[in-house]
């Protein structure tokens, strides 16, 4: 039987090869500010649910700071409403020990789930 974290493994391994993929790009794209406060977040566009938002979240932070775990690492990453808006706060620790905070609006795809994720889930 797969557990909720083994399906959310394995729909993280799918979007990432989507996301890699040549037919994605342009399709997720960031809006917003500079990702300093919840007034300037990061707003993701194009995700199609929840996993893809979250997947998307890290690869900017890879490509705006480096590899996880190796240029940086994550203290803390959550989930707020503020108004109408869903809000992940991703708290990173450099190697210098400076802590930086970004605020990510994740509205567009928060808790979507892809159309085929529970029949999926039902061959493991």
């Amino acid at each position: 039987m797969l557990t909720m974290w083994g399906a959310i493994a394995r729909w993280i391994a799918v979007c990432r090869s989507k996301l890699r993929s040549a037919d994605m790009e342009g399709k997720i794209w960031f809006e917003g500010g500079s990702g300093e406060s919840v007034d300037e977040a990061i707003v993701i566009r194009g995700a199609s649910h929840d996993l893809v938002g979250t997947w998307v979240e890290f690869a900017f932070l890879d490509d705006r700071f480096g590899q996880m775990g190796r240029d940086w690492k994550r203290k803390l990453h959550g989930h707020g409403t503020y108004g109408d808006r869903e809000v992940d706060t991703v708290r990173l620790e450099m190697p210098n020990g400076e802590q930086l905070t970004l605020y990510f609006d994740i509205t567009e795809s928060f808790g979507k789930w892809p159309e085929d994720y529970f029949e999926a889930s039902e061959d493991y």
